[in-house]
């Protein structure tokens, strides 16, 4: 896996709220998490959990607390989500118990660019991401998810299989022209080529069209 060291953020917004969570990505996450009084956990299920303030041994919070293992996870590393009360001093001090325990505070869009790092998305799945938490309107929220489902990814990776596809018979030509198999014909592959840029075109003018949606 890509990433190394541990990252931890608060992942809701800031200000008072029912529900305050933290995240956690890395190979030491569960680690971190267990001396934390986060102990017993299992994949995918959420555990009420004491979390202790290691300074005085007091009782943070009660907090639901859940690991993701990679590379099943959205960052393909081990994740841990605490799920506390949403006080802005309490999830304060958790950050600064986690750091103390070897996590550091994770840059801005960090979790999002290890999940492209690890093969969990690709880049416009992250740009879908940062489009989905931003969008104004509900039409820009369905745009965005689409995007995110990995519809503009199918359609580069058909352009891609296309390529790949005439570049090895156009390869597989120039190799074994003296056998007299005509593997790919100059008008064949002008056909194809012309395929491709009218794909990329569309998915071109996409983007225009979502950028309008998205600018109004």
């Amino acid at each position: 896996m890509i990433g190394g060291d541990t990252i931890a953020a608060i992942a809701t917004p800031s200000g008072p709220g029912g529900i305050g969570v933290v995240r956690l990505s890395g190979a030491d996450a569960l680690r971190i998490a267990e001396k934390l009084g986060a102990g017993g956990l299992k994949p995918r299920v959420a555990t009420l959990c004491e979390v202790v303030d290691g300074e005085n041994e007091t009782l943070l919070d009660r907090c639901l607390v859940t690991w993701f293992e990679g590379p099943n996870s959205y960052t393909g590393e081990d994740v841990v989500e605490f799920s506390c009360h949403g006080s802005a001093p309490l999830l304060k001090r958790l950050m600064e118990l986690l750091a103390e325990r070897g996590a550091r505070p994770a840059e801005a869009g960090e979790f999002t660019m290890r999940a492209v790092l690890n093969g969990r998305m690709d880049l416009a799945q992250a740009e879908a991401v940062n489009r989905l938490v931003r969008a104004r309107t509900l039409l820009q929220a369905e745009r965005a998810v689409a995007q995110l489902d990995g519809a503009v990814g199918a359609r580069v990776a058909i352009v891609d299989e296309m390529l790949t596809d005439a570049v090895a018979r156009m390869e597989a030509a120039v190799d074994f022209a003296d056998e007299g198999e005509e593997f790919i014909s100059r008008a064949e592959a002008g056909r194809i080529l012309e395929q491709v840029r009218g794909e990329l075109t569309a998915i071109t003018q996409s983007f225009g069209r979502a950028d309008l949606l998205r600018e109004g």
